[in-house]
């Protein structure tokens, strides 16, 4: 029996509007790092850390790493970080956001116009096994963009 693709929502960024980015500021690089495993079988075990991604201004950034199994274990060679809904994406560094095993992906630039609110986006990795179709995994953790 094949298993379902994983699919968990919660994905969340919130903003605070009538902020204006300082000229010449660096923020934070605020990290979110992505366990995958897929799994003998079929599936997967996914765990991101933290959750909830909260960035301290409004010039941080989010850098997310995939982080690699342990040995003999299976895992996806990246996965992309994308909105839930393609107009509810609060930076200006486009997407989706491929993230791999060798090199993190970062999304970054929030501009004073984008309003206060809540901004979901998704993980999505697809794990591959011999003899089954590939299975799409689907993860939504949360980002929260502060004042």
């Amino acid at each position: 029996m094949r298993k379902l693709p994983l699919v968990l929502c919660a994905g969340v960024v919130l903003l605070s509007a009538g902020w204006r980015l300082p000229q010449g500021q660096q923020g934070t690089k605020r990290p979110v790092s992505i366990h995958f495993k897929c799994e003998t079988g079929g599936g997967a075990t996914v765990t991101i850390n933290p959750w909830r991604r909260q960035l301290g201004a409004r010039t941080d950034s989010i850098q997310w790493t995939l982080v690699t199994p342990g040995p003999g274990d299976s895992a996806p060679d990246s996965v992309l970080i994308a909105p839930k809904s393609v107009n509810q994406w609060p930076f200006t560094s486009g997407f989706p956001i491929s993230v791999k095993t060798s090199k993190p992906g970062v999304a970054q630039g929030i501009q004073a116009t984008v309003p206060a609110g809540t901004y979901k986006y998704s993980v999505t990795g697809i794990c591959k096994f011999p003899g089954m179709a590939p299975d799409t995994v689907v993860i939504d953790p949360d980002m929260i963009i502060p004042t």
